[in-house]
C-alpha cells in the first residue's frame, strides 16, 4: 500500500537530517511545503537592493584576482571604497604649491605697497586729525562755557589743548591739557606751496601764549582771531629748499573763520587749493 507524504517530508526521507535542517534554515516558509529557494537566490536576497555589498564585507572582484575592494561606513553613512578612502587622504596641497602662492601674494603686496605714497597718506591723516580736535575744543569751550585754548609748537611739532576753566587766557598748572603730535614724515610748513590769504608763514594767529602761537575759543563758540596754518611733508620741505616743487602736493592748509570759529582745511593740488572740509 503506497502512502502520500509531503514534499519536506519526502526530503528529510531521502536526503537525511542534513538536509531537513538546511531546510527549515533556507525560509520561514519551509514547513508549508515550499522549498528553499536555490543557491544563487539567496546570495541575491543577501545583497542589499542598491546591488552593492553588505557594509563590512571584502568583495574579490571576478574580473581581476589581484583588486580588492573594501567597503565599509562613510561620514553620510553611504559606503566608501578603498580607493575614494586613499584619495580623500593624499587630497591636499604639496609644499611646492604652498611656497608658489606664498611668493606670488608676496609680489602682489609689493606692488600694492609701492603705489602708496605714505607721506601724502599722513598729511591728510595729520589735517584731518588737527581739523577734528579744533572743532572738539571749539564744542567742548560751548558745552563747558569756558574758553579752550589751543598752541602751536613748529619746532616740536606738536599742538596742545588747554581747558581754561578760569577763562584767564593763560594755562594754569591745575588746568586739565592735551598733546597731539604730529605724524613722524609730517610738519608745519608750505612746502613749496603758494600761500593761501592768512600769509607765508607756517603758523598764522594772532595771540601768542607761552611764546607760542594760539587760537582760543570762547564759550560762544567763537574764535580769538583769523588765521590758520599749513603742514606738509619733510620731503616737500627738503625739496623746497632746494627749489624744487615736486612734493609741494603733500601740503595741507588749516583756516579759522573769527566770526563763527569754523574750521576749514584744505589741499593742494597743483596749480589749485582744493577745499576738502
Amino acid at each position: 500500500m503506497y502512502q502520500f507524504c509531503t514534499p519536506d517530508q519526502f526530503l528529510r526521507i531521502v536526503a537525511g537530517p542534513g538536509l531537513g535542517s538546511l531546510v527549515k534554515a533556507g525560509g520561514a516558509r519551509s514547513e508549508s511545503g515550499i522549498l528553499p529557494p536555490p543557491p544563487g537566490e539567496r546570495r541575491a536576497r543577501a545583497l542589499p537592493e542598491t546591488g552593492r555589498p553588505p557594509r563590512g564585507s571584502v568583495n574579490h572582484s571576478p574580473s581581476n584576482s589581484t583588486s580588492l575592494v573594501v567597503s565599509g561606513p562613510s561620514e553620510a553613512g553611504l559606503p566608501v571604497t578603498g580607493r575614494a578612502a586613499a584619495a580623500s587622504h593624499t587630497a591636499g596641497l604639496s609644499m611646492l604649491e604652498v611656497m608658489l602662492a606664498i611668493t606670488l601674494s608676496g609680489i602682489l603686496i609689493a606692488l600694492v605697497i609701492a603705489r602708496v605714497d605714505v607721506n601724502r597718506m599722513q598729511a591728510n591723516n595729520t589735517v584731518q586729525l588737527l581739523s577734528a580736535t579744533m572743532v572738539a575744543a571749539q564744542r567742548e569751550a560751548i558745552t563747558k562755557q569756558h574758553d579752550v585754548i589751543l598752541t602751536f609748537d613748529q619746532l616740536n611739532r606738536r599742538v596742545r589743548v588747554i581747558w581754561d576753566g578760569n577763562s584767564s587766557g593763560t594755562a594754569d598748572a591745575d588746568e586739565h591739557t592735551r598733546t597731539v603730535n604730529l605724524d613722524t614724515r609730517i610738519t608745519f610748513g608750505l612746502g613749496g606751496a603758494p600761500p593761501r590769504a592768512f600769509g607765508v608763514q607756517p603758523i598764522k594767529f594772532n595771540k601768542t601764549i607761552g611764546g607760542l602761537p594760539a587760537l582760543i575759543f570762547h564759550r560762544n563758540g567763537s574764535a580769538s582771531g583769523v588765521g590758520g596754518f599749513y603742514i606738509t611733508s619733510t620731503r616737500a620741505m627738503a625739496a623746497a629748499a632746494q627749489g624744487s616743487l615736486q612734493y609741494a602736493d603733500d601740503t595741507r592748509a588749516i583756516e579759522i573763520l573769527r566770526a563763527t570759529g569754523r574750521t576749514e582745511w584744505f589741499r593742494y593740488s597743483s596749480p589749485n587749493w582744493i577745499r576738502a572740509f
